[in-house]
């Protein structure tokens, strides 16, 4: 099986449609972007969602863990799910299009770090679709806005 390059940009690009913006004031987040991205993640990632063992941290942390065949120390994969604010001035694209245009995907998290999500995510699903079975638990772990109170 091949690595679908078309399949994944499409898939950073539904997660950059999610304006998981983050804000020290929590009055002023806007958490049904957070589910949305979580439901996102769902529909891209089925095989994970339905083979890991999945915890809602602190509200909208995303902690899973995928079993491994040993007892041998557990690895740990990270990435964030919220973004800095992003005017539309400056943008050749909307910052939450997630447009898929001149070679590049277009949006804010597209660099840091939703990719990084999208990364993790999409190399479990593939390793999964294959059958693979890691040697050691490996946990990915995707926190929510920095000074939300988010801890392990």
């Amino acid at each position: 099986m091949q690595v679908d390059k078309n399949k994944m940009a499409e898939h950073l690009a539904k997660m950059l449609q999610c304006k998981t913006v983050s804000d020290m004031d929590q009055s002023r987040m806007d958490w049904a972007e957070f589910e949305k991205l979580h439901r996102v993640l769902e529909e891209c990632y089925p095989l994970l969602h339905q083979k890991l063992e999945k915890q809602v941290i602190t509200n909208h942390g995303l902690l899973y863990k995928w079993k491994g065949k040993s007892d041998a120390k557990p690895i740990l994969l990270m990435a964030h799910q919220d973004v800095v604010p992003a005017e539309e001035d400056g943008w050749e694209y909307d910052p939450f299009a997630g447009k898929i245009a001149d070679g590049y995907i277009w949006g804010r998290g597209a660099i840091d770090v939703k990719s990084m999500l999208c990364a993790e995510m999409e190399a479990v699903e593939y390793l999964l679709a294959q059958g693979f079975e890691p040697a050691y638990d490996i946990y990915l772990a995707y926190d929510r806005p920095k000074g939300c109170g988010f801890s392990w």
